[in-house]
């Protein structure tokens, strides 16, 4: 008995040691990667040797289970949101002395598996076998692994080849922004969604050591909650692990990259779900086992509560478990796994096999065209009150080609069908018009004549109208200044003494002196001779010493000159017509007529909000002097064309059309009016400056339609 406790109690120990040693194995951290192609890698990481997992998956539903013998989990949470490629999230349950790890997928998808040291990468997606392979032996998705990579055979890229800082921050309207700063504005950043994240790929970019780290942003209560830096093979890629749904605008500027994620309301939510998910009926739920499709269509349509028309032709049965959901997606399961397609015409639903009720539409057709060729054939004549009969006719029997596709039920490709129909009328039908009383004369079947009364109706009506008033401004200034000389002398007969005269001009001076008996006389002949032809003011200076007399006369203007020359035109225009008004001459200039004058073209658009879009073009031409040399006449044209949107009523002005003239003219006499000082007596300058400016005023008008019926 002794013997035998005592072997107990050593089995006892070897069990207590074995069990000690069997859970020395560790579950410790569990990290995900997304890769190209909607594939997704998953790190489990043990703290000792990792065990080889057993697994298996099934289709429906979509799910992946993984088993690690003798392995217990230290993970604190057992349930891990992933959203990458088409994994979802993984759960994670330790049961009979193993851990077992369940992925939950949208869709089923093959699997791999790698071990490597305390490592075990899974792979998840299309074509992952291939990619396990390759990664065997080096885990790349891990931003810890990668730190223990020695820098000197991983590293590539310059120093201006780096991310220098990642930040988070919120901003003032809940958002969460996600700054990455590059080392030079030479990165080229993309920015794409991936499996429920936000995706920032830089290519030929690296991320320093410090910087290769996950950011737990959950405290900052945005749509963003991790955030993932990590090295790729060519670059660099920024994972941003979002929560519920969300929009996100990125930008890039210089060498930083914003992306800010906003959170959807529910509202918007709802919005975008409606968007991707078009059924939006009733839920319900079915759970049958080979039951007759007849049966099934006819509790829809009895949990619906509509007509139901099925055709004899529905035959066959159908499993299916359908739990919560919309009436009409049972229906259209239903339906496409069947080959059957509906018709719904108000309360009433139509199911057919999707053959019969296409060739059921054709028979339709043809007999309703077989109708039209042989219906009875009316003419009616239809006075046209606002339009031209003759703009209606072209519309009436204009051809039109139109296109339609129709969805098959069955899931078969979509099948598009052209047709082309001349206008309103039909192959028999005929229209002519009487231009005299301005109207229609319509020849056709009496379907047609009633689809060709109601369009007239509504394009003959009466055409809004607009009021355009224009008032149009040439501004001219002008300065003139010029200075004119002109001089001569005379022999004195005896001089006796001197004698200094001075008058307004020397048609005013004196003729002669007497002094002592001595006479002196001032002849009209002139050494110089170059007044000015209109002058403001004049000073005659003449001069008398013994045997030599002095004639000399300045005259001087100085000009400033103001006009204005205003035109001020109306027209009242249709919507859509042009306008013109032209007030000036037609000028003949080598055998052709050229306008001359004021000319406003104007094409008025009313918009639904009562505003007015106008095309415009204004021109103001006039004739310049004509040329002495070669007796041509110029024409001066200032121009304006523009499209502008005036509110009703509103005034536009256009302007900054300037023209500048400066002009200096000098006479002289040869040689004397180039010395200097001395010049001035034998030379006449004449100096000019004008400037115009053309300015704009339009103002658009709509008149009321009262007015225009009375």
């Amino acid at each position: 008995m002794k013997v035998q406790q005592k072997m107990k109690q050593v089995s006892i120990f070897f069990a207590v040691l074995f069990a000690t040693h069997a859970f020395a194995v560790n579950l410790t951290d569990f990290e995900v990667s997304s890769l190209s192609g909607d594939r997704t890698q998953i790190l489990l990481t043990f703290d000792g040797a990792a065990p080889d997992p057993v697994g298996y998956s099934i289709e429906s539903p979509a799910r992946i289970s993984l088993d690690f013998a003798d392995t217990q989990s230290k993970l604190a949470e057992k349930y891990i949101q992933i959203s990458s490629g088409n994994t979802r999230n993984a759960a994670i349950l330790d049961t009979g002395g193993r851990t077992r790890v369940v992925f939950s997928l949208t869709k089923l998808v093959s699997y791999a598996s790698t071990v490597n040291g305390n490592v075990v990468s899974i792979f998840i997606g299309e074509g992952v076998a291939a990619l396990a392979e390759q990664k065997t032996n080096a885990l790349v998705s891990s931003p810890e692994t990668n730190v223990s990579t020695p820098m000197s055979s991983q590293r590539t890229a310059t120093v201006a080849n780096e991310i220098k800082n990642v930040d988070f921050r919120r901003t003032e309207t809940g958002a969460g922004q996600v700054v990455v700063e590059f080392a030079s504005s030479a990165a080229n950043a993309s920015v794409f969604e991936q499996g429920g994240n936000i995706m920032i790929r830089v290519e030929d970019f690296e991320v320093p050591p410090e910087l290769r780290r996950r950011l737990d942003v959950v405290d900052f209560a945005t749509a963003v909650h991790f955030i993932n830096v990590y090295n790729e093979d060519n670059g660099v890629l920024i994972r941003l692990e979002v929560d519920g749904d969300y929009d996100y605008l990125a930008y890039q500027s210089d060498n930083s990259m914003t992306v800010e994620v906003n959170q959807l309301t529910e509202a918007e939510s709802e919005a975008r779900l409606k968007e991707k998910f078009p059924y939006n009926g009733d839920k319900l739920s079915l759970n049958f086992q080979d039951i007759e499709v007849r049966d099934v269509l006819q509790i829809i349509a009895n949990y619906v509560g509509i007509n139901l028309v099925a055709s004899d032709s529905i035959s066959g049965s159908i499993t299916l478990r359908l739990n919560n959901v919309p009436w009409d997606q049972a229906l259209d399961l239903v339906l496409k796994t069947n080959g059957l397609d509906k018709r719904q015409n108000g309360n009433v639903l139509l199911v057919a096999p999707a053959a019969e009720l296409a060739e059921q539409e054709r028979l339709e057709l043809t007999a309703r065209d077989q109708a039209e060729r042989l219906a009875p054939l009316r003419t009616e004549y239809v006075q046209i009150n606002y339009a031209k009969a003759t703009d209606l006719a072209a519309i009436i029997q204009s051809n039109v080609t139109t296109s339609s596709v129709t969805e098959s039920s069955t899931g078969e490709d979509p099948v598009t069908t052209t047709t082309s129909a001349n206008g309103f009328l039909s192959k028999r039908g005929s229209v002519a018009v009487d231009e005299r009383t301005n109207t229609l004369i319509i020849t056709d079947t009496g379907v047609n004549l009633e689809d060709i009364r109601q369009a007239i109706a509504i394009f003959d009506v009466p055409v809004r109208q607009v009021l355009i008033e224009a008032r149009i401004v040439t501004a001219r200034t002008s300065v003139g200044e010029g200075m004119g000389i002109r001089w001569g002398g005379a022999l004195t007969q005896n001089a006796l003494g001197s004698t200094f005269v001075a008058s307004g001009s020397l048609e005013q001076n004196v003729t002669s002196i007497n002094s002592a008996g001595a006479t002196t006389s001032f002849p009209d002949a002139l050494a110089v001779n170059l007044p000015l032809e209109q002058n403001t003011g004049s000073l005659a200076v003449g001069f008398l010493r013994g045997l030599f007399n002095l004639d000399l006369e300045i005259t001087a203007l100085e000009s400033l000159g103001q006009a204005e020359v205003i035109s001020q035109p109306k027209v009242i225009t249709s919507d859509g017509q042009q306008a013109t008004i032209f007030s000036g001459q037609n000028v003949a200039i080598l055998g052709k007529l050229i306008e001359a004058g004021l000319k406003l073209e104007v094409t008025p658009q009313i918009t639904p909000d009562n505003r007015v879009v106008l095309n415009l073009t204004v021109n103001q031409d006039s004739i310049s002097p004509p040329e002495a040399s070669e007796g041509l006449v110029a024409i001066d044209t200032n121009s304006v064309t523009t499209q502008v949107l005036v509110e009703n009523g509103a005034t536009l002005v256009l302007g900054g059309v300037y023209r500048v003239e400066k002009s200096t003219s000098t006479q002289k006499t040869p040689f004397l009016g180039d010395l200097p000082f001395i010049g001035y007596l034998f030379k006449r300058t004449i100096s000019s400056d004008e400037k115009s400016e053309l300015l704009i005023f339009i103002t658009p008008r709509l008149v009321e339609e009262g007015l225009v019926s009375n």
